[in-house]
């Protein structure tokens, strides 16, 4: 879950807080429930437990918590949006209460993680992808604080790979190459030199335009 400040989707000339549940492992949901995408989820659960062992874990213990996560995520995957779906704003975005967000979320102390990114607890916010974010209620109710955290592990390890060091990069690759064939891994300089884009997008515009525009 996670919510932030964004241009309002129905009044761009105002901001406003939008939220939603966090992007999933795979791709797509499609990865997650078509039959014919089992060496998909296969190669995926042993991407997960090779990355759960370069924590510590011993391997029975590593290709456990990728079950687990693979499983947790099935289920959101199940409830998200289908692709059709998200083209359609009026599905993909709902207009709620903060107190109506509280409600969706009865399993999630929102007021507290509010509190601690610096959000009002009050007001409107606009929901991302509602059916999502009513199961992952759900889920927080069906699975132990353990599994919960297992979930959370590996979603902070995902979203941080590309600032760890060179170790974590051949699990990576193997996954890559299980899905889409041979690919050849970018050299550390240039990987470093595409996230800066990414990560510095518009003071990097600022220098560009300095340097090639005029007036």
């Amino acid at each position: 879950f996670a919510a932030a400040v964004k241009t309002d989707i129905q009044d761009s000339s105002v901001y406003g807080v939008i939220a939603g549940g966090a992007e999933l492992g795979m791709t797509s949901s499609d990865d997650y429930l078509n039959k014919d995408k089992a060496a998909n989820r296969e190669a995926y659960l042993n991407y997960v437990a090779a990355n759960f062992e370069l924590l510590g874990n011993p391997s029975d213990q590593a290709m456990s918590g990728a079950h687990t996560v693979l499983e947790m995520e099935t289920r959101l995957a199940g409830s998200s949006l289908t692709p059709v779906e998200m083209a359609d704003p009026n599905k993909l975005f709902t207009a709620m209460t903060m107190e109506e967000l509280e409600s969706l979320l009865s399993n999630f102390d929102l007021q507290t993680y509010l509190e601690a990114i610096g959000l009002p607890a009050v007001g409107k916010v606009t929901v991302f992808d509602r059916k999502k974010l009513a199961e992952l209620n759900r889920v927080l109710k069906d699975y132990s604080l353990a599994d919960i955290k297992i979930l959370l592990r590996w979603s902070v390890l995902r979203q941080l790979k590309k600032a760890l060091s060179p170790v974590f990069d051949a699990s990576g690759m193997a996954y890559l190459n299980a899905r889409y064939g041979k690919i050849e891994q970018l050299p550390r300089s240039e990987q470093v030199t595409l996230l800066v884009p990414t990560l510095f997008g518009h003071p990097l515009s600022q220098l560009y335009v300095d340097e090639y525009f005029t007036g």
